[in-house]
């Protein structure tokens, strides 16, 4: 299987994260960069990653505490 790497930078995500209690009860702006690999798998649209999904779910794991 054929692989290539995705690259999406600059992605804004809200978090509770941080070495100091205080740091961790207010959200705090983070930004998130992926490097992805993904194999390609064909011209078909269900082959194909779904950049908006790989966002979500970046967003998704920074708000968790």
């Amino acid at each position: 299987m054929v692989t290539t790497r995705l690259f999406l930078t600059g992605i804004s995500a809200a978090g509770r994260h941080g070495a100091n209690p205080g740091e961790k009860e207010q959200p705090q702006d983070f930004v998130v960069d992926l490097d992805v690999e993904v194999e390609v798998g064909g011209d078909e649209l269900s082959a194909t990653a779904d950049y908006r999904e790989l966002i979500r779910t970046a967003r998704s794991i920074t708000a968790t505490p």
